[in-house]
This record gives structure tokens, sequence and C-alpha cells, in this order.
């Protein structure tokens, strides 16, 4: 918890000077940390031989998401809900891709020039979006170094400095569902916490075809990325009390309260919850006339399927526009678990990004050059990995 007046930068720092004297905490949440920091110094627990001495099984858990938290054999957090995030796109546009490569991303931007490559698209938009699956990239934890003043990392800083500073206000009025389906925007990047979810992103862009590419990667491998929706909780390996650590994480399981701890929305980690939660979630697509009892059809005779909620939005122009979800269907659980399957971590250390934004303001700005910027970024970030 932060202390009145510091920093997420002060919080952190404590807390290093705590794991180097050994007065560290019991738990972090690493979604308030670095995984691969931690990983790379040996400061966590492995909790294989908790799972194992546990009435929880290994086999109990979603694949990817024990796969996801584990480093060099390690398994390091056992979270009890995750997210999906991911990118969907006309596929039309893409073909019959399913990942991409981010010079593939780079090269549909530029290849149309007319239409925005997302719905906010600022040069520091741009940054954080192509670096979502690929600051680990540029960074060696074992090693401790960096390569940010490379020809990679300045192509990205010089395809995000071909757009604008700042939004121009009131300069999109379209409602969202046209700037998709319409290809106004290119691409719609989504956090998927509830199947219902995956059901308005279809609504988004006309019901058309649609492909979730994921995140565009250096090497064009798969661009979905898993998230704790709310904890992922660790335990330090110099915790007195790893026991007791232990027992809290494991409640946090099969805790009726479970939502309420983490705070967040999400899937279930365990298999059994999650397809639960699948299997109800699909129930009574369709709309049912409560005097007839049959099926409601729209005009064109297809079965209007059942909300599940609705959430308003005023637009600059002062319309207002609703966002649908729907009960999905099979198909659409279907490409839910697939997403599932494929998704993996890509840990984002919140310092790090921060010296980025910091340093490529001033070359955003034409105040300083490509390579100035990339070589303070690389100075900057390899003593802070020095530091850790």
């Amino acid at each position: 918890m932060l202390g009145s007046g510091q920093t997420i930068k002060e919080a952190s720092a404590n807390l290093n000077l705590d794991i180097v004297s050994g007065n560290c905490p019991d738990i972090v949440n690493l979604q308030y940390g670095s995984l691969g920091s931690f990983a790379s110094k040996g400061v966590l627990e492995d909790l294989t031989r908790f799972l194992e001495e546990s009435e929880l099984e290994k086999e109990d858990f979603v694949d990817a998401v024990l796969e996801a938290y584990t480093v060099d054999g390690k398994l390091l957090s056992l979270p009890n809900t995750f997210c999906i995030r991911t990118v969907a796109v006309r596929s039309d546009l893409v073909g019959g891709k399913t990942a991409w490569s981010l010079e593939e991303m780079m090269e549909l931007a530029e290849s149309r020039p007319e239409n925005k490559l997302l719905a906010s698209a600022t040069k520091a938009d741009v940054l954080d979006f192509c670096l979502k699956m690929n600051l680990s990239y540029f960074m060696d934890w074992e090693a401790g170094t960096c390569s940010f003043a490379s020809e990679e990392f300045g192509r990205i800083l010089e395809f995000s400095n071909r757009f604008p500073l700042e939004e121009r206000e009131g300069e999109d009025h379209d409602q969202i569902n046209d700037r998709y389906n319409k290809g106004k925007v290119l691409l719609y990047p989504v956090n998927l916490v509830s199947p219902d979810e995956i059901s308005y992103v279809y609504e988004g862009f006309g019901w058309k075809d649609v492909t979730f590419i994921g995140y565009p990667t250096m090497d064009g491998s798969s661009g979905h990325r898993l998230d704790g929706a709310g904890g992922a909780y660790a335990i330090f390996a110099k915790s007195p009390q790893k026991e007791g650590a232990w027992d809290f994480l494991e409640a946090l399981q099969d805790s009726e309260a479970e939502g309420i701890l983490t705070f967040a929305e999400g899937f279930p980690t365990k298999k059994e919850k999650l397809e639960e939660l699948l299997a109800e979630s699909m129930e009574d697509p369709y709309k049912v006339d409560w005097q007839s009892g049959e099926t409601e059809k729209d005009s064109k005779g297809n079965p209007v399927r059942r909300p599940t909620k609705t959430e308003a939005f005023m637009m600059p122009d002062g319309s207002l526009y609703e966002k649908h979800y729907y009960v999905p269907l099979p198909e659409e659980v279907e490409e839910l678990r697939r997403l599932i399957g494929l998704a993996r971590p890509a840990w984002q250390d919140e310092e790090v990004m921060n010296i980025i934004q910091e340093e490529t303001a001033a070359y955003f700005h034409g105040q300083k050059s490509l390579e100035t910027v990339t070589g303070l970024i690389d100075n900057r970030v390899g003593l802070y990995m020095n530091e850790r």
C-alpha cells in the first residue's frame, strides 16, 4: 500500500531496499511489480512444493495460466483470475493471418494512410501499443543488459512519430460501430474479462468477419496477452511466514469472497470453475416472446440475440452511443477458448515505461534526435536494471 504522498517509484525503491535487507513483506502482487526482474534476482519462492503438498492439484488449473507464471521451471505465482488482452481487426485487412509481426502491422498502417490506426492514435498511444508485447525483447534481466539504442527500437520510435502529438478535440464524431465496420479505425484493442464481452467486439465491426490477431510482436508469434485480473500474488523467498502466506494464496482459489478480495472481474484460473462459467454463459442465447414462447426474429428472419447488459456513452457531438453485450454463442466461446490457450504474459515494468515516455517526449517534440533519445533510454534503463 502506498503511504501518504508516496509515488509508485518511491514505493518500488523502498521495496527493493527491503528485499535486499531481508525485511521484505511476505506477499507481493505482481500486477504492481515486474515478474521478470523479481525472477532474475531469485527473490520469489517456488510455489511448486506448496502446490504438490496441497489439496489443490496442478491439473486443476488452466494450463496457460500456470505456464505464464512459471519461469525456469519455478511456479512463482498462482493468480485466481485472469483476463485476455488482444486486438481485433477486420479479417479482410489481414488475409488469413492469425498473428503478425510489428513490421506487418506497420505495413498495414502505411498502406492505409487515410484510416486511423487506433481510436486514440497519438505518438505516445502508438508507442505504448507497439511495446505492449515487445518491451521484454529489448531487456535481458538475467544478463542485466538492454538494447534500446538499436535500429529495431529506433524503427518503433520513427513509426510512432508519424502520428499527431495529441488528438483534436471533437475530431471523431462517428459512432463507435462506424469506426470499425467501415474501416475508419483499423485496430480495436480489447480487454476480455467475461464471456459476453467477445460479442460486443463482433457488434463493433457490424457483425462482419473479425480476426482476433493480437498485438504485433517482434517475431510474429502470438500476441494475445494474459494478465492477472485481480491479484497475481507471489511469496518472497526471504519471508519467515511462507506457510501462512501460502494458506492465503490457497484460500483465494476457493473462497466464496474471492471476487471481493481481488477487486476485479476475470476468468477463473481453475478449469472446473472456468468451464462452469463458459457453459452457464451460453444458456438461452436468443430472446423469447413471453406470450407465445417462440424465439423472436428480426426483419430478416434471424433469431434475435439476448443482451446481457448495455452501457451508454456520450459522444463528442452529444449523441448517445450504446455498447451492447450478448449471451455468447458456442462458436464465440470456442474462439475465447482459443485465445485463452494461446495467451501469454508480457511483463511491463512501469519504471522502464516511465523512462521511455520521459525521454521520447523530447524526440516527439523535435527537441532531440532519434540517436540521442535512444541512447539516453538505453543508459537510464541499463542503470535501473543494475540497481534492481
